[in-house]
């Protein structure tokens, strides 16, 4: 005869599995493939605050908003604006509800991080290619003006975002070497041709080329 485990074994087995499944789904680790529960609270994380931290953003205002979104599952980044800034009135509807209920009460310069659950952000529809359907969604974000305002020559703002402002900006392209030396090529040749120059014998008259004039101190300036 096969023994069936007591109702007290089964109960020890499927409990502890159901509060594996639910924190799992509560507490998915970032970047491995999970998601919050569509239904978890917002998680607001302030980054970075200035010392001088006194207009505060309230419903109304028209914010810039600097951002990178990532998604929570994987890490990828859908989408980014960080130093242009996305521009929009807090509190009207205008963007998910993650950002509305997240980005109140900052002051310019202020970042936050926002991790932000499926029906505070595109839910069930998911937002083109990128967003899945349920996903939980992370925006690392920097609030840069108020109403078109903010602080004299970036007063405040947390030291060396210049640079990597710098960093982030693409370097531009180097023209290819060989069409360089191809179009110098073509312009010797046509020199040659030019017979009537006496081979340019005539330039040995010249004494040489000019020289240059001295630049002095403004080799390296900055100045304009």
């Amino acid at each position: 005869a096969i023994s069936l485990p007591s109702p007290v074994m089964w109960h020890e087995r499927i409990i502890p599995l159901a509060l594996v499944i639910y924190i799992r789904s509560a507490f998915g680790k970032a970047c491995a493939g999970d998601n919050l529960s569509s239904d978890a609270p917002l998680r607001i994380g302030v980054k970075y605050k200035p010392d001088d931290c006194r207009k505060l953003s309230k419903k109304g205002d028209r914010l810039l908003i600097g951002y990178t979104g990532t998604l929570y599952s994987d890490c990828s980044v859908f989408d980014e604006s960080y130093y242009e800034g996305f521009s929009f009135t807090y509190g009207q509807g205008e963007v998910i509800k993650g950002w509305d209920q997240g980005l109140g009460g900052m002051c310019v310069f202020e970042k936050r991080k926002l991790t932000i659950p499926a029906n505070l952000a595109y839910g069930t529809d998911g937002q083109g290619d990128k967003i899945p359907s349920n996903s939980t969604l992370v925006f690392e974000v920097e609030l840069l003006g108020i109403n078109g305002k903010k602080p004299k020559k970036d007063k405040g703002r947390q030291p060396g975002w210049s640079k990597q402002k710098k960093k982030m900006q693409p370097k531009p392209e180097k023209p290819a070497m060989g069409g360089m030396m191809g179009g110098m090529g073509g312009m010797m040749g046509g020199m040659g041709g030019m017979g009537g120059m006496g081979g340019m014998g005539g330039m040995g008259g010249m004494g040489g080329m000019p020289d240059m004039p001295d630049m002095g101190g403004q080799a390296g300036s900055d100045e304009l």
